[in-house]
């Protein structure tokens, strides 16, 4: 059983396999959120996958699929900044962060 968190939903998931690779669990995500995450989005440098140390609770990136155990939380955070989902606001931004007030 895995846990997978992406915004405020958070999805259990009972897995028959190992997990072998990140693109294992890259599609395993997408399966779990079709409506919510694309397989660009997922490699994309603005996105990164948590997983929780339950001994010290707090997430941490994930980077060898070893650390994935049974019961284990993942977390898939975005670190992109909101308004750059919205054209005309990133545009404005790119304007403001180079001197141009426009």
């Amino acid at each position: 059983v895995l846990f997978l968190q992406y915004g405020d939903e958070t999805r259990r998931v009972h897995i028959t396999h190992e997990l072998s690779s990140l693109d294992t669990l890259h599609a395993l995500v997408l399966h779990m959120f079709p409506q919510k995450l694309t397989a660009g989005m997922l490699k994309s440098p603005n996105t990164a996958i948590l997983i929780k140390d339950e001994a010290r609770n707090v997430f941490y990136e994930l980077e060898d699929i070893r650390d994935v155990q049974d019961r284990s939380v993942l977390k898939i955070y975005r670190k992109e900044p909101v308004y750059a989902s919205y054209p005309v606001a990133a545009a404005a931004a790119a304007h403001l962060a180079n001197g141009d007030l426009r």
